[in-house]
């Protein structure tokens, strides 16, 4: 999937989700990038940290249409590559 093309698309609404630990470097990538998205339109953006679950009725109150889940993932890739998955691929990765 071309994130170009998919943070093109103002059709749908969308909700980014940060994930990740500050104190654990790389792993906080998904805090980095999420504090760093604009909400324009019906993009919206929660940084959630560590604890998810703590935003699970934040997250439903959204009613998103799409739900993107930023966080680091062991691509076994050059660093600072990154992906647009499906959340059915996600067992594919440590």
């Amino acid at each position: 999937m071309n994130l170009k093309s998919f943070l093109e698309n103002k059709k749908k609404s969308v909700l980014f989700v940060g994930i990740g630990n500050v104190l654990l470097t790389d792993d906080g990538a998904g805090v980095y990038i999420s504090h760093r998205i604009k909400e324009i339109g019906k993009r919206r953006v929660l940084t959630v940290e560590v604890s998810i679950e703590n935003y699970i009725g934040k997250i439903n109150d959204f009613q998103a249409e799409v739900i993107v889940l930023i966080d680091s993932v062991n691509f076994n890739r050059h660093a600072g590559f990154y992906d647009l998955i499906k959340v059915d691929a996600l067992n594919k990765y440590p």
